[in-house]
This record gives C-alpha cells, sequence and structure tokens, in this order.
C-alpha cells in the first residue's frame, strides 16, 4: 500500500513540476515580448521555413467591437505592444473579455511580385508563447485561427517588414 501511495505522490509531483516549466516559459515570452523581438523573429521565420517573403504586416488582437480580430500594427514602439500584451493578458484570464477564434499576434506574408501565391500555411503565422517565437497557422501537430472576420488584408504600403532583395 505504501508503495502504491509514493508512486501516486511522485506522478502527481511530477506533472504538476511539468505544468509549472510549461507555465513559467509562456509567462516568460509573454513577459519579454517586444516590438524588437517581434521583428526579430519576421526573419528568423521567413529564415525557418524557407518562405519566398518580400513583404510581411504584423497584426495584434483588438477588442474594440467586443470580438477579438487581428488589427494591422503600424509601429512596433513600446506604448503600442504593452497596448497588446494588456489585452492577451486580459483575454487568458478574464473570463469573456474578447472573445472569438483569433490569434494573439499574427503575420502576414507576402511573395514577391509577379511570383505565385504563398501558400496559406506559410502566409499566415501565429505568435506561440510556448514556443516563443511565430510559428505556422497550420502544421502536423497543431493548429490555429488566425482571425475573424473582418481583418484588414496585407499590402506592400502596410508592411512593416521588406526583404533586403
Amino acid at each position: 500500500m505504501k508503495a502504491i501511495l509514493w508512486t501516486v505522490i511522485i506522478i502527481v509531483a511530477s506533472i504538476s513540476i511539468v505544468f509549472a516549466i510549461d507555465y513559467a516559459g509562456r509567462y516568460r515570452s509573454w513577459q519579454s515580448l517586444s516590438g524588437a523581438k517581434l521583428s526579430r523573429e519576421i526573419s528568423r521565420y521567413i529564415d525557418r521555413y524557407d518562405v519566398p517573403a518580400a513583404h510581411a504586416c504584423l497584426y495584434a488582437v483588438d477588442c474594440s467591437t467586443g470580438r477579438a480580430r487581428l488589427a494591422l500594427l503600424g509601429t512596433l514602439d513600446d506604448d503600442t505592444i504593452s497596448e497588446a500584451k494588456s489585452r492577451v493578458w486580459d483575454r487568458r484570464f478574464n473570463p469573456g473579455f474578447c472573445d472569438g477564434r483569433t490569434t494573439n499576434f499574427g503575420l502576414q506574408l507576402l511573395g514577391k511580385d509577379n511570383a505565385e501565391p504563398l501558400a496559406d500555411f506559410n502566409a499566415h503565422a501565429r505568435w506561440s508563447f510556448a514556443n516563443d517565437r511565430f510559428i505556422q497557422r497550420w502544421s502536423r501537430f497543431q493548429s490555429g485561427a488566425f482571425s475573424e472576420e473582418p481583418w484588414e488584408r496585407c499590402t506592400p504600403e502596410k508592411a512593416l517588414w521588406h526583404s533586403g532583395e
């Protein structure tokens, strides 16, 4: 009987440690998120998945209508990112605040002029606090919503990132 009790205690403790580490990593990702980091991660996403992108627009969750949707970011200054992070926090911990199947930070890539359109799974990415980076909207082991309609589509003029070519 003692062996069973100790086995249960060890299993429960192990699960608790795993969840604590997971949430600590997500909190650290949220806490350290900045405009500079988001900008760096755009290039890393493009390199990681070898996407032939010419332009990229960055989006943050907007709650002005009461439903979550992505809104185009025009700048990556500290105030803009802090406001977006505040909405992310409220969505996570205040039930009913800004409901909707929308990612918190999104990325839309545009291909080069006169090139084939980018595949949707590469052209739309979402920020993963668990991975601390942008991930493909659809992948082998996970999927996620990008934004509920309406959301403003990316154009080269609105893009925050442009390739060096």
